[in-house]
């Protein structure tokens, strides 16, 4: 999480949005992703999922 804040650009979409919050939904995502995976008998290499998740954060400036 605090990479996540230290990443996060509070300029553009996320303006006027509580950072706080923000951090929590972008980590739980993460890690529900994770759980995803896990529970789904890793149906992706590992290699597959941290490109996918890298892509996403870097969509959203997170990366």
């Amino acid at each position: 999480m605090t990479t996540i804040q230290e990443k996060l650009d509070m300029h553009d979409i996320n303006q006027g949005m509580d950072k706080e919050l923000i951090i929590q939904f972008t980590a739980s995502a993460f890690v529900g992703t994770v759980e995803c995976w896990i529970l789904n008998q890793m149906p992706h290499s590992l290699e597959f999922m941290a490109e996918q998740v890298w892509k996403l954060f870097k969509r959203y400036n997170i990366a």
